[in-house]
């Protein structure tokens, strides 16, 4: 994600909250205080986000299911 497009990702949540989550200087970028709220709130959140991808992901590794191959009588290899 570029610079910009996170930034206007944030400026929208902000928008969205009606509060600023963000100090912005020149040289530096600090969590306001309602900023330090809402990361504490949506944290426990995005962990069960998280571990649902990570368990959903596992199932994408496991093969499972059948498999059927239909083939001819003359595609059968000597014996």
């Amino acid at each position: 994600m570029s610079t910009t497009a996170l930034s206007n990702a944030v400026a929208g949540l902000e928008a969205r909250l009606g509060v600023r989550l963000f100090h912005r200087t020149t040289r530096s970028v600090s969590l306001t205080e309602a900023g330090e709220h809402f990361v504490a709130s949506i944290t426990p959140a995005l962990a069960e986000i998280r571990g649902a991808v990570e368990r959903v992901n596992t199932h994408r590794a496991t093969p499972s299911g059948h498999v059927r191959i239909n083939s001819s009588l003359g595609a059968r290899t000597a014996s």
